[in-house]
């Protein structure tokens, strides 16, 4: 199997009932939100540093003797008006003292407060165990959205919604098909045939990753289904129907019916809607929860089938005008569930190759590296490929019908207190099944965007892992995105504009003061300019303290950072100047 570091979601659990609070703003007021958030983080940052350098000054602060670097560090501490200018000006003096007491004194003088900075700019983040059901339950609802916006009949494309991926819309093929099971009986054909549903998709072209032609992976994706008899059904002491479509070995310790309908759910006015899936390849391992029995899959060994089953419950939804759809009909009383059944097909393809060998049927739990050996791919191909196969994990249908909360039913939303007002068509089914298989394809464009952006939520990092092999990150980073969640777009020409104004500014700010001082000193004149613009400094301004002081031999005395031969400065009582200047106000209160 894959070993490289690629991590697939996990969709076994069920989801919460419940959500989060939003809080929903227009584009203007987001924008004025967010401006106020980056005032707003900006003054706590501010704040922060505030309580940092109070703390540190304190803590500094003794009655011992100690030399210019400490208090010079102590001025800094004391005068800095943010941590980068702070950080700038110990390393000035740490620079400037290191030629008189050495670099380890300096580094081990200094090191406290470098470390205490560090820790002010470290940030912690906090987990939840329920992350991972929101993000599924996030992901499906994102589904449920684009399909409906992006993916509906008469949807427009050009809509700011739909211009999230390299393709707003990836073409779906719809055709009449054959019964595709085991038993042709199966399917129910009357005033109805069974569909097939077929999508290809280009990994430059639909789902951008950006590639040379020969780099390129073809992904194909079909679905075959039909509603199918519901007569392979049984009924349990407590008069709860047993649809006996295959065992569930693996789901809650096992069980030989596939679903269970209790009978209280008559009565419940809308529709309601559960189902499961089956991966050959998954048996071996546990990871499929339905084994299909013949009827659906007979007794095949081929190992590259996929098949889904859903159970549709109208309950006790009545409809006002009268219906023949095979599912959503006017049957409900006698039959209150209707099953839809589906095989599906994943195919992996490399251009390179002519036909018929150029493309693999896998499942989701396939061997995926064996099959991409199989196909010759080369590394880039292989990477991109290994991505796609990956992504479908948890994309089949009665995988995500299942676990999609809301009006994963479109019908439902036409429903009230128990009668559906809407004018069913007689082959109403297919537009469900187009929808969910639309959901299906939506998945595979977000997620290939989705498994290259690196995600930041603290919560969801244990469902993610990171990417170390060099041909996937390679492939990550050819990744095509408009507006995708989690990240924001900027355009390219505006970055490199604003580099270049900011890194001509940053270069001005560095040498407009050594070069104004060349030009006066070549001039000969405004020399007090210069001496004012190094006296006004802070530390020239300690220095002329503790000049007065006592403390001589500064050298140099109008550079930047002053420093003396004097091993220990004096302590300045700083009591005494306050009483004498109390004195000094008191006498000039009496003259």
């Amino acid at each position: 199997m894959l070993e490289t570091e690629l991590g697939c979601r996990p969709f076994a659990a069920p989801l919460p009932c419940g959500g989060r609070f939003t809080l929903t703003l227009n584009e203007t007021e987001a924008g004025v939100l967010a401006s106020f958030l980056v005032i707003f983080v900006g003054v706590a940052s501010l704040s922060g540093w505030n309580i940092v350098r109070f703390s540190l000054h304190q803590f500094r602060a003794t009655d011992k003797l100690h030399d210019g670097l400490h208090h010079q560090a102590q001025a800094i501490l004391r005068n800095s008006a943010g941590l980068v200018q702070a950080l700038h000006l110990l390393f000035q003096i740490g620079s400037a003292w290191r030629t008189r007491i050495g670099f380890a004194r300096v580094a081990r003088r200094l090191a406290g407060i470098f470390l205490a900075a560090f820790l002010f700019l470290s940030a912690r983040h906090v987990g939840s165990s329920q992350a991972g059901t929101i993000y599924a339950k996030n992901r499906l609802e994102a589904a449920m959205v684009y399909q409906r916006k992006c993916y509906a009949d008469g949807a427009d494309i050009t809509a700011p919604e739909c211009g999230n991926y390299a393709q707003p819309r990836i073409p779906i093929l719809v055709e009449d098909d054959v019964c595709p099971f085991a038993d042709p009986g199966l399917c129910l054909t009357t005033n109805t045939v069974p569909m097939r549903l077929s999508v290809m998709m280009d990994s430059n072209l639909d789902l951008g990753v950006n590639a040379v032609p020969e780099d390129r992976v073809r992904y194909k994706r079909a679905a075959r289904c039909s509603p199918i008899q519901n007569n392979q059904v049984m009924l349990d002491g407590a008069n709860n129907t047993l649809f006996m479509y295959g065992p569930m070995p693996f789901f809650q310790g096992g069980q030989e019916h596939t679903f269970s309908y209790p009978a209280s759910l008559r009565t419940f006015d809308n529709y309601r809607v559960a189902g499961t899936f089956y991966d050959s390849a998954g048996v071996p391992y546990g990871y499929t929860e339905w084994l299909a029995n013949n009827t659906i899959i007979g007794t095949s060994t081929d190992h590259n089938i996929t098949a889904s089953i859903l159970f549709l419950a109208t309950n006790g939804v009545v409809n006002i005008v009268p219906s023949s759809d095979p599912v959503f009909g006017d049957n409900v009383l006698a039959n209150p569930v209707q099953v839809l059944a589906c095989i599906e097909e994943h195919e992996i393809c490399n251009p390179t190759l002519p036909p018929p060998t150029s493309c693999k049927r896998f499942t989701p739990y396939d061997d995926h590296v064996t099959i991409c050996d199989r196909l010759g791919m080369n590394p880039r191909q292989n990477a991109t490929a290994l991505r796609i196969m990956l992504n479908s994990i948890g994309s089949d249908i009665g995988s995500i019908v299942p676990l999609a909360t809301g009006d994963v039913v479109a019908a439902g939303r036409t429903v009230f207190q128990g009668k559906q007002y809407e004018t069913l068509a007689a082959d109403h089914w297919r537009e469900e099944v187009k929808r969910w298989f639309g959901m299906a394809v939506y998945l595979a464009q977000a997620d290939a965007v989705e498994s290259s952006t690196p995600q930041t939520d603290a919560r969801l990092l244990g469902y993610f892992s990171p990417i170390v092999n060099p041909n996937f990150v390679r492939d990550c980073r050819s990744q095509r995105y408009s507006n995708a969640a989690g990240v924001r777009n900027f355009d390219f020409l505006a970055i490199v504009v604003v580099f270049a104004v900011g890194a001509s500014v940053i270069l001005i700010a560095t040498l407009i003061e050594p070069i104004a001082a060349a030009l006066r000193r070549a001039r000969g004149a405004d020399q007090d300019r210069m001496l004012a613009w190094v006296f006004d400094s802070t530390l020239q301004l300690q220095r002329l303290a503790y000049g007065a002081a006592g403390v001589g031999s500064w050298q140099p005395g109008v550079k930047e950072v002053p420093t003396s031969d004097e091993k220990f400065w004096p302590v300045i009582d700083l009591k005494e100047v306050a009483m004498a200047e109390s004195r000094q106000d008191l006498v000039s209160g009496y003259s």
